[in-house]
């Protein structure tokens, strides 16, 4: 924590791994809007296309943002191909807590979960360069 008359100057992230890739999507009804249900996902890749390591996090819930742990469990050492991704979308969307506010339902939620996360998982496996997992 910093004091009163401390400031922060400067913060060091560790370099991601070789084969990381990352993802993020924001759906709200009106660009500039609070979101309905955005998605994170940050991943690593071994050289044989197996995820190694993946966050996925899942934001504009209606109680606080979410890490879908089991989802991301479910990918550990496996190739992310369609079918493992679509598991780990409605994993997520089962596990996560979900609420319903002005903006959505808590059903309309959970399919704006199922359906982002697979795709932004792929997305992140592209992005470190596991676009040939995709066969």
């Amino acid at each position: 924590m910093l004091a009163a008359d401390e400031l922060l100057t400067e913060i060091q992230l560790p370099k991601p791994a070789t084969r990381a890739g990352g993802a993020y999507v924001k759906h709200s009804l009106v660009a500039g809007d609070f979101a309905l249900v955005s998605v994170g996902v940050q991943l690593n890749l071994s050289t044989n296309g197996r995820c190694e390591r993946t966050m996925i996090a899942i934001g504009g819930l209606p109680a606080r943002p979410a890490y879908a742990r089991q989802a991301a469990a479910l990918l550990a050492g496996i190739v992310l191909d369609d079918a493992v991704c679509a598991r780990a979308g409605e994993m997520a969307a089962g596990e996560v807590e979900v609420g319903t506010d002005v903006r959505a339902s808590e059903a309309y939620r959970r399919g704006l979960i199922a359906s982002y996360v697979p795709a932004v998982i792929k997305r992140a496996r592209d992005r470190a360069g596991g676009a040939a997992a995709k066969k």
